[in-house]
């Protein structure tokens, strides 16, 4: 007697075929569950939040002298190629701003008047750098002091420091003698370092 599998009946039994095995079944993995995709995910993840962080909160770059463009119809001068001999000079350092590089826009957000006792006026103090040259230019730290002229306690004097020709504006609360007290803002001195 031969050894016969239990589930197949014997081959003499006629019509019967024997079964064909089927196919392991593969369930595929959702998209998110594969690794390639958490790879790129966490790619995407990263450079969201290396870009959110990157700069200070509240900061603002300067903003660069507006040009007019030239209106002369000839064209640009093409500028001479050194020649193998010649020997490339190395750019010159950056110079120092001076406090009549930066102009200063001083605007009152919020005032508040009590009759003849005076106001409380809220002012945001920005920069924009007038100089010659574009801001990337400028010494990477820079430190603007201002004097406020006009309200009542005398003069307000603050600092606004420039990274990498970003900047967080200047606020303050400053209180004026009357409802038609004039406030000026003036560059008083500008460090480099």
């Amino acid at each position: 007697m031969t050894d016969q599998p239990s589930n197949q009946p014997p081959a003499d039994v006629p019509g019967w075929t024997p079964p064909t095995p089927t196919p392991p079944v593969t369930v595929k993995k959702p998209i998110w569950q594969r690794p390639w995709f958490l790879i790129v995910a966490a790619i995407v993840v990263i450079g969201i939040l290396g870009n959110a962080f990157a700069g200070k909160p509240g900061t603002q770059a300067i903003p660069a002298a507006e040009t007019t463009p030239s209106t002369s119809s000839s064209p640009p001068a093409a500028e001479p190629t050194p020649t193998p001999t010649e020997t490339e000079e190395e750019e010159p350092a950056p110079t120092a701003p001076t406090k009549n590089d930066f102009k200063l826009k001083m605007k009152i957000t919020k005032k508040q008047c009590f009759g003849s006792a005076g106001c409380n006026v809220s002012i945001k103090v920005d920069v924009a750098y007038i100089g010659a040259g574009e801001v990337a230019d400028l010494p990477s730290n820079v430190s603007i002091t201002f004097d406020v002229k006009g309200g009542e306690d005398g003069v307000y004097t603050s600092t606004i420091d420039l990274e990498d020709g970003k900047y967080s504006p200047d606020t303050t609360l400053i209180s004026t003698t009357s409802s038609r007290s004039k406030l000026t803002a003036k560059i008083t001195d500008v460090e480099s370092y």
